[in-house]
């Protein structure tokens, strides 16, 4: 198995992380804790939003948010004279959204909107010292779609194309050193494609394919790892974004109320680093469902990664002790009743 590949100027090496899930302690060893933080969120957010029909062929819909985000960090390592011990930043925002929908027939519709919002430093953890100044970053999406209902309704085609802007994005300069500032900028074109329904009676569908065109269109960090060049991160792929995505589900129900269903996932290759050193390759999975559906209740019984594939989900630090596994071969027998 090849969770991460690793590419560097010279030539690409592979990690197996089955290889290396801890690394065993000597007998009696005592653990001395490193860390010891604690962080409070804090989120207040208020919007209002309405959707007005013009004629029976438009539709405007428009929105506003506002936000209030708070955040309180203590590191209970540092002395109480530390101007480190103690964080705090709160941060407001106002996101706008407006999309206009035209009609023509009952079946087909096309849309375009354009949105706005936010992501406060700290969000994804507790916030550091040396991103306490740092802004919100902030998304801006341009989208434009169609929506086709087929067979009376029982099949719905859409498709949408968009462009995800984010501004005010923290550069990690000189890594691993973690030293942040803001400044950069990320796009994101993409296509959406999906077809959901029932095409015949007793089957159901859902599919979907998206692609991702994600690069970073400015930056002046630098990636470094000692013994090879220096990468500039400015013209590389956004990290852990796939250009290609899709799946497919399927499920037939039989008229005695059992039924049978499987489906197929597939994730293409995603770099872990801004750098673009080490990658995930890409992956197919295979997933199956049986049930019994009754009026008051459901026996069902999902199979998860029928192959036993070995693949990994997510990774964080361009390295294999950062690599997530993905599910392994398992099942889950659930039972639902109606009151």
């Amino acid at each position: 198995m090849t969770p991460i590949v690793y590419g560097t100027a010279t030539t690409p090496t592979l990690a197996n992380f089955n290889k290396r899930w801890y690394t065993p302690l000597p007998a009696g060893t005592k653990l001395l804790s490193v860390s010891n933080t604690n962080h409070d969120t804090n989120t207040v957010g208020v919007y209002a939003q309405d959707l007005v029909t013009i004629n029976p062929q438009w539709k405007v819909l428009a929105g506003l948010r506002y936000d209030q985000f708070k955040q309180d960090t203590t590191d209970y390592m540092r002395l109480k004279t530390d101007v480190r011990r103690n964080i705090s930043r709160t941060d407001y925002t106002i996101s706008p959204r407006v999309g206009v929908v035209y009609q023509p027939t009952d079946y087909a519709s096309v849309y375009t909107s354009v949105s706005r919002s936010y992501q406060p430093t700290g969000i994804d953890g507790a916030l550091s010292y040396t991103a306490r100044d740092l802004e919100p970053e902030r998304t801006t999406n341009y989208e434009v779609g169609a929506k086709l209902d087929l067979m009376d309704g029982g099949l719905s085609a859409q498709a949408a194309l968009f462009s995800l802007e984010r501004t005010n994005t923290r550069l990690t300069v000189n890594q691993p050193s973690g030293d942040n500032r803001q400044g950069g900028e990320t796009r994101t074109n993409g296509l959406e494609l999906s077809l959901a329904g029932r095409p015949a009676d007793g089957w159901d569908i859902i599919s979907a394919y998206t692609y991702l065109d994600s690069v970073i269109v400015k930056s002046d960090g630098v990636e470094k790892v000692t013994g090879y060049p220096d990468v500039q991160l400015q013209g590389n792929r956004v990290p852990m974004v796939a250009k290609h995505s899709a799946n497919l589900w399927l499920t037939k129900r039989f008229a005695n109320g059992f039924g049978l269903g499987g489906g197929v996932s597939s994730t293409g290759k995603r770099y872990i680093t801004s750098g673009e050193r080490a990658w995930m390759p890409g992956y197919t999975r295979f997933d199956a469902t049986a049930f019994y559906e009754a009026k008051k209740y459901e026996v069902r019984l999902n199979v998860y990664n029928l192959f036993d594939l070995n693949y990994t989900d997510a990774a964080t630090g361009g390295n294999e002790n950062g690599a997530i596994p993905g599910v392994p071969l398992s099942a889950l027998l659930s039972a639902k009743y109606r009151f």
